[in-house]
C-alpha cells in the first residue's frame, strides 16, 4: 500500500469581509469533503479573542471573533498553537500607536493529528515583515548534533575592524617564516573568533532569540525602551547576515565576491574561493592580505604553491597548468 495522501493549504484572507467570508465557506466546503490530513496555515487576517490582540486603543470585534471561532468550529479543526512569539502581526509603531494581533495560525483537522500527531509550529522573530514567519515541524522539533570542523579562515572576518589587530600581532616578529606567522594567526584567529568575533550562526540564533523575547514581552504589555532596543538588534541582525553572506559566498567558492584594491597581480589570478589547502586558508586571505604592509614589512618569499591551487592558463589552444611561486610585492608573473 502507497503513502496515504495529504493536504497543505496556505492561506491568505483578504483585508476585504466579504472576500474573507467568501474563503471561510470554501474551506468548510472542503473540510466536510475531504477525509485526507489537511493542514492549513498562513495570514487567516482574523483572530478568536481578546487576548489574540493587544492595543491602547479599541478595536477588538467580538462579533468577527465569534464568527471565526465559529468557523474553526464548524469545521472541526484544531489550532496547533505555536512556540515563540504569540502575537504575529504588528504595525511597527511606537509608544501609544502601537498594536500587535495574531493573525497568522496552523490549523488542522481529525486526520492530520493521527498521522502526524508530533506537529509543532515554531513562530520566528519579525525582522523584515510586519507579520512573523514560521516553521512547521511535523516530526516535532529537531534536536542539533554538533560537530567537530577543521580551522577555515573566514573572509567575514576581515570586516571586523579588530581582525587587523589579530594580524599585526600575528606578524610582529619578522624574523619567523610566513608559515610559521600563519600558524601563529591561526592558533589566535581561534580564539579571538570564539571570544570576540562568534560563531555566525550562533550570533544570528542568539540575535533572534533576544528579539523574539522582546516580542514576546511586547505581546503582553508594550514597552518603548524594548521598541528601541529591537530596532538596535535589528540593525546589529542584518549586519550579521551580510556577514553570513559573505560566509555563504565563500563556502560555495563564488568568484564574484571582489578584495581590496592592493591584491598582488601575482595571487589575483588565482580563484579567491578555490579549495583551501590543508592549513584552511582560501587564497581570499591572500588577496585581501599580502599586498598589506603588516605583511610586507616582514619581508619574507611567500611561496604559495602550499596552497595546493593549479590555475589553468591558455597558451594557443593549449592549457597549461602553472603552479605560483612570487614574492612580496611582485608586480607580475615571470
Amino acid at each position: 500500500m502507497g503513502l496515504e495522501e495529504w493536504v497543505f493549504s496556505a492561506i491568505y484572507g483578504s483585508p476585504n469581509p466579504v472576500s474573507r467570508d467568501i474563503l471561510w465557506y470554501d474551506l468548510q466546503e472542503k473540510a466536510s469533503r475531504d477525509n485526507r490530513a489537511l493542514l492549513l496555515a498562513g495570514d487567516f487576517n482574523d483572530h478568536m479573542e481578546s487576548s489574540e490582540r493587544r492595543s491602547f486603543r479599541r478595536g477588538t470585534s467580538y462579533h468577527r471573533c465569534n464568527k471565526f471561532s465559529h468557523f474553526v468550529n464548524s469545521c472541526n479543526f484544531t489550532d496547533l498553537g505555536c512556540v515563540g512569539p504569540k502575537l504575529t502581526w504588528s504595525n511597527n509603531r511606537e509608544g501609544m500607536a502601537n498594536t500587535m494581533v495574531r493573525l497568522d495560525r496552523e490549523l488542522c483537522n481529525s486526520a492530520w493529528n493521527v498521522r502526524f500527531p508530533e506537529t509543532v509550529v515554531k513562530n520566528l522573530p519579525r525582522v523584515y515583515s510586519d507579520h512573523c514567519p514560521f516553521l512547521i515541524f511535523m516530526d516535532g522539533i529537531p534536536m542539533p548534533s554538533p560537530r567537530n570542523r577543521p580551522f577555515r579562515f573566514e573572509d567575514a572576518w576581515s570586516s571586523h575592524p579588530d581582525f587587523i589587530n589579530i594580524v599585526k600581532e600575528a606578524w610582529a616578529d619578522s624574523h619567523k617564516s610566513f608559515s610559521e606567522n600563519l600558524d601563529k594567526l591561526t592558533d589566535l584567529a581561534k580564539v579571538w573568533n570564539k571570544e570576540v568575533f562568534g560563531n555566525i550562526f550562533f550570533r544570528k540564533k542568539h540575535l533572534l532569540a533576544r528579539l523574539e523575547g522582546i516580542q514576546r514581552s511586547q505581546s503582553l504589555s508594550y514597552s518603548h525602551n524594548l521598541c528601541l532596543l529591537e530596532k538596535d538588534l535589528n540593525r546589529l541582525y542584518q549586519d550579521t547576515l551580510k556577514q553570513e553572506e559573505t560566509l555563504w559566498f565563500q563556502k560555495s567558492r563564488a568568484k564574484w565576491i571582489v578584495g581590496g584594491d592592493q591584491i598582488l597581480s601575482a595571487v589575483k589570478n588565482i580563484g579567491a574561493f578555490k579549495a583551501p589547502g590543508p592549513d584552511g586558508y582560501q587564497a581570499v586571505f591572500y588577496h585581501k592580505w599580502c599586498g598589506n604592509s603588516i605583511l610586507a614589512d616582514s619581508h619574507v618569499n611567500i611561496t604559495l604553491d602550499h596552497l595546493k591551487v593549479a590555475d589553468f592558463i591558455t597558451s594557443s589552444k593549449d592549457w597549461n597548468c602553472t603552479l605560483l611561486n612570487q614574492v612580496i610585492n611582485a608586480n607580475s608573473l615571470s
